[in-house]
């Protein structure tokens, strides 16, 4: 349960993954850092990216440039 001080943001990624997610932090710095961990972790830790369909200006498989968490240096290219 989310106190009435906390802010919220709404993750969503579109097909071929199709996720909405509201995210919540104490303050809006760490609701944007919750937000992009869950997207990088979504994205690098899906089926599609491992499978190389899932890139960026062309390029499968690679650098999204999203910054991953640790959980996805082996297969990411930059750690968060």
């Amino acid at each position: 349960m989310t106190g009435s001080s906390d802010w919220a943001g709404t993750l969503e990624i579109d097909a071929p993954l199709a996720l909405r997610r509201a995210l919540y932090g104490v303050s809006s710095p760490q609701a944007l850092v919750l937000a992009l961990r869950s997207l990088s972790s979504n994205l690098y830790g899906s089926e599609v990216y491992r499978s190389g369909q899932l890139g960026i200006h062309g390029e499968f498989g690679g650098d999204l440039s999203i910054p991953v968490t640790n959980l996805f240096l082996d297969i990411a290219p930059f750690p968060f």
